[in-house]
């Protein structure tokens, strides 16, 4: 019976795990059109590498932290967990009403070239 269970578990973890790949697929297209949309061409390149290293250094810290807690609570409840803590993010910053009201359709570059041209 038990083996059914672990296996009906794992399978439950996966499906979870996907839907979050797919979130994870979907913000961060998001984030970066937000960027290069929102950011000077001056500052870009150094805004996109803080970007990618703050990244990059959140997924070791979480691989480290994932691994005992999925040892003391099992998979299903700490997947479970990842996914409603990264929903209750991306609504977090959804309901920010300075994100809901971006400016959208023109690139940095052409507002800082009206904007000199206004000047």
């Amino acid at each position: 019976m038990r083996r059914v269970d672990q296996a009906q578990e794992f399978n439950e973890c996966w499906a979870i795990g996907g839907e979050q790949e797919a979130g994870l697929l979907i913000s961060g297209l998001l984030s970066n059109d937000v960027v290069q949309e929102h950011v000077p061409p001056d500052a870009l390149s150094r805004v996109s590498s803080f970007d990618a290293l703050l990244s990059y250094v959140a997924v070791p810290i979480g691989q480290l932290g994932v691994g005992p807690l999925a040892d003391r609570s099992g998979g299903y409840p700490v997947t479970t967990a990842a996914g409603v803590v990264y929903a209750a993010a991306a609504l977090a910053t959804m309901a920010s009403a300075a994100v809901r009201r971006l400016p959208h359709g023109r690139s940095a570059a052409e507002r800082a070239d009206r904007a000199l041209a206004a000047a």
